[in-house]
């Protein structure tokens, strides 16, 4: 639980830099802070779904849980490649303003 919190800090605190301009407008803040929430919502409970049913239906068909259960796993390491590619382009932003 404190990775997906650690990357939702970190995607907030690059949205936060990111939209720091005076252009854009606090709607357009909120309104992609919400999309990120929902997007991050639904891809935690797909996972939370798949595990939870690869879990239960293992004495009737262990060949598709299994498959199941390897698929739920390359959607975390997705999920996982996308929370550090975030954070290498905060950390970019951030030495880009120490300069």
């Amino acid at each position: 639980m404190d990775i997906l919190t650690f990357m939702g800090e970190v995607f907030l605190d690059t949205l936060i830099d990111h939209f720091s301009n005076k252009k854009v407008s606090k709607k357009t803040r909120i309104i992609c802070v919400l999309i990120f929430t929902l997007i991050s919502l639904a891809y935690i409970a797909l996972f939370t779904l798949m595990t939870y049913i690869g879990i239960t239906t293992w004495h009737s068909d262990s060949a598709t849980v299994l498959k199941m259960l390897a698929c739920s796993l390359l959607l975390l390491l997705a999920f996982f490649a996308y929370a550090y590619q975030i954070k290498e382009k905060r950390n970019d932003f951030k030495t880009n303003i120490k300069k």
